[in-house]
């Protein structure tokens, strides 16, 4: 798949999310105009009575809508933000992160003598290969690859 159609892909797929996203926080907002705003309907005590039953079933039925919008709006949330990150990221084929890696690499002007900060600190640069380094470590030399390394300062500073 090119890049071009990969883009109109995940254009595609971007608005079906915010399509769906809107339609869950319509029904998310009919929901919420069901709901009873008043405090003590939630905090009444239940009276063991027929009314006071039905008063409860009434009361876990609005618990349980006030659940179900808090649900949709959580998955109208999410999409929305997920078709936001597919619009603000690149499309990316294959063949770019390896592209990027070597970009990395050949910037990196690291030579013998040169420390360098890797996962096990910095770390004085022993050999240098076309797409890794070796560092001397505490106990002996170590192989690391270039994109995993930062340039700190040259051997003769």
């Amino acid at each position: 798949m090119t890049r071009e159609e990969r883009q109109i892909t995940r254009d595609a797929r971007a608005a079906r999310m915010r399509t769906k996203a809107e339609a869950l926080a319509a029904q998310a907002d009919r929901l919420a105009a069901l709901q009873n705003r008043d405090p003590a309907f939630s905090t009444q005590p239940v009276q063991n009575n027929a009314a006071g039953r039905a008063f409860a079933r009434q009361r876990d039925a609005a618990r349980r809508k006030f659940d179900r919008e808090m649900e949709l709006r959580t998955e109208a949330y999410r999409l929305a933000d997920e078709a936001a990150r597919l619009e603000a990221t690149p499309v990316r084929v294959k063949g770019d992160a390896a592209a990027e890696k070597e970009r990395y690499a050949a910037a990196l002007d690291i030579r013998v003598g040169d420390t360098v900060r890797t996962v096990y600190g910095d770390r004085r640069v022993a050999k240098v290969n076309a797409k890794s380094i070796v560092i001397d470590g505490f106990t002996g030399q170590i192989r690391v690859e270039k994109h995993l390394v930062s340039h700190v300062r040259r051997g003769s500073e």
